[in-house]
């Protein structure tokens, strides 16, 4: 079975590997390192590069959509995450990567927080701007660090809309570290 929407960079396709008799797609299965008796091991999500014979393979947490997001990104393929925009997602790839275009790049997210929700997240684009050049680069895996110290101590005790805030925070902040 495949997904693919029409101009798409991604087409997502699931291959089963029948449990049965012959095992169908068994050899695809073992030419990509996929046993189809250890059952433990399904699914297993791989990304292929256009043109690509060989595939990249996930090995995270296979029920955490954040977390296969976030791989699917850093094979190159952009999917917003919560709390992101498309824009904002440039122009801290953009931060990071050109540090003479620094103030340039923050008075772009400035603008691009104008006239933005009060619940709207465009402005902490700004605000992890002005955090890294006040603080350095280090800045971002300091406070990735410290907001999901903060997810796991807090545990039951955050509101579901105070996790829900941190993670978007957390999203942002991987946009800068990708």
């Amino acid at each position: 079975m495949a997904l693919n929407a029409s101009g798409s960079e991604l087409l997502v396709c699931s291959v089963g590997i029948s449990e049965y008799s012959e095992y169908t797609n068994k050899e695809l299965g073992k030419r990509f390192g996929v046993n189809p008796e250890n059952k433990d091991s399904w699914p297993v999500y791989m990304m292929f590069a256009a043109g690509s014979q060989e595939g990249v393979t996930y090995n995270g947490d296979k029920l955490n959509a954040d977390e296969i997001r976030q791989f699917v990104r850093k094979q190159g393929v952009h999917i917003g995450l919560e709390g992101c925009s498309g824009k904002g997602d440039v122009l801290a790839k953009e931060f990071m990567a050109d540090k003479a275009k620094r103030k340039d790049l923050l008075a772009q997210a400035e603008k691009l927080a104008v006239g933005d929700s009060k619940e709207g997240t465009a402005k902490w684009y700004g605000l992890v701007m002005k955090k890294v050049l006040e603080k350095g680069d280090g800045f971002i895996a300091s406070e990735t660090a410290r907001l999901l110290k903060v997810l796991e101590q807090g545990g039951e005790s955050l509101k579901p809309s105070q996790a829900k805030l941190f993670k978007m925070r957390l999203n942002i902040l991987s946009s800068f570290a990708e």
